[in-house]
């Protein structure tokens, strides 16, 4: 009779599970760093930021082509300005707002495209999922690459989908203005107890922003690599990768308004050059979300744990040699 394999943790007390999990979560950093830097993410969430700087405008085209059948030309301009800018901690100044106008002027004219020019501004909105899909096949180490001609109709595929979160982030917009409301009245009709509610209406729209962007997160994890990949595999990196994008967005428009004097240094390219390091920023986070999600299956059946208890009986200094040739010069493990 041959014995059914249990993942680790199961039937396991509460207080072993609880160390269980810590060392996953070790393990899973550890493991994501280092292929992380061995990946050179870091080069390849530069080169992603060049394209999502060059497929921001034809992404503002299409939105405000999108939204103007429904909200008119005026309104669907001004949101899809707004929804953008929203995205981008950007501190107000002369640079914003030659973006912001720059902007305007280009999701203006998203009426006078035809058929013709809307394929091509789908073309070049893609290139920004082909370089995120290259990234993302690094991080899981496919060797086997889709064919051009299919991973193309999957990026543009993927153009259509943003209609989705910009569809949910406007309902989240009109959800914290209700909310903003409420907050505001809530002492006047709730009495005593509206100064412990306010606390809670005002924290409804992050929680929500965290979801939308879990959810963004997981499919493409999920759709872009090259292989297929369970939402149970995925998970934990589409968190690491929401938690850190809504951590960066905060952290960085921090950062801008109270040290970031970038139109002292670079003048009206100051706006240009945030937005640049902001998606330099984001994008790394992606990225390591998507190590963490590749190195997770590894991490969740123990392989990592049956690695590191033959590590254990090594010397010191040969462990110690092997660190420093993996550090330098990549060798070694």
């Amino acid at each position: 009779m041959t014995e059914a394999r249990t993942r680790p943790g199961r039937g396991r007390p509460l207080i072993a599970r609880a160390g269980l999990a810590r060392t996953h979560i070790r393990q899973a950093a550890r493991h994501a760093l280092e292929a992380f830097f061995a990946h050179r993410s870091l080069q390849t969430a530069a080169g992603i930021s060049y394209y999502a700087l060059l497929s921001l405008f034809p992404i503002a085209i299409l939105i405000a082509a999108g939204l103007a059948l429904a909200l008119g030309d005026d309104a669907a301009r001004t949101r899809t300005v707004d929804l953008l800018l929203e995205s981008i901690p950007l501190r107000e100044g002369e640079g914003r707002l030659r973006l912001e106008r720059l902007l305007e002027t280009t999701a203006g004219n998203a009426g006078t495209f035809g058929v013709v020019g809307v394929a091509v501004l789908m073309f070049s909105a893609s290139g920004l999922m082909g370089a995120l899909r290259h990234g993302v096949n690094s991080a899981w180490e496919v060797e086997v690459r889709r064919p051009p001609l299919r991973g193309k109709a999957l990026d543009v595929l993927l153009v259509f989908a943003v209609g989705i979160p910009v569809v949910l982030t406007l309902a989240l917009a009109l959800l914290g203005g209700l909310i903003d409301a409420l907050d505001d009245r809530a002492s006047e009709l709730l009495g005593p107890s509206g100064s412990f509610l306010a606390p809670l209406f005002g924290a409804v729209p992050a929680f929500v922003s965290l979801l939308l962007a879990l959810g963004v997160f997981t499919v493409l994890y999920r759709v872009l690599p090259a292989v297929e990949s369970p939402v149970r595999d995925i998970w934990p990196g589409a968190l690491v990768a929401a938690l850190g994008y809504q951590g960066a967005k905060a952290g960085f428009g921090e950062f801008v308004e109270s040290f970031g004097r970038f139109d002292a240094i670079y003048g009206s390219l100051g706006a240009v050059i945030a937005l640049l390091i902001f998606l330099f920023i984001v994008t790394s986070v992606f990225l390591l979300g998507a190590e963490v999600a590749a190195q997770w299956p590894a991490v969740r059946d123990g392989r990592y744990s049956e690695q590191e208890a033959s590590e254990a009986t090594r010397p010191l200094r040969e462990r110690l040699r092997d660190l420093g040739r993996r550090l330098i010069s990549g060798e070694g493990g």
